[in-house]
């Protein structure tokens, strides 16, 4: 419980032949229990430390998600070919939570 985590999405090999204002990011996640908030946020770049995180660009700045959510993000993946998820549970010290994401991440060109 209260607990802030997060996973970096790489082009890697593949930042060098596609456009990355192109690149569209698809995601998708569940928390459990069902019933409690988690705080959810995507970031350009690779945001690994809570410095970084601090002195990031938000694409998504504390969502507060019941059970879980998806979408698509443009525009992640413009700073170091990749972009940073974070789930944060730290409102919450008593109970903690799980998630479960899958990511896609798809060029228009």
């Amino acid at each position: 419980a209260g607990d802030t985590r997060h996973a970096v999405i790489s082009l890697g090999e593949h930042a060098a032949s596609v456009d990355s204002r192109f690149v569209v990011l698809r995601w998708k996640f569940d928390s459990s229990p069902p019933d409690l908030t988690i705080d959810f946020n995507i970031m350009k770049g690779k945001c690994e430390t809570s410095s970084e995180q601090n002195r990031a660009d938000y694409l998504i700045k504390d969502r507060v998600i019941t059970g879980g959510a998806g979408g698509e993000t443009e525009g992640a993946f413009n700073i170091d070919s990749a972009c940073t998820m974070l789930w944060s549970n730290a409102k919450s010290w008593i109970r903690p939570r799980t998630v479960k994401y899958t990511v896609e991440v798809v060029s228009l060109k």
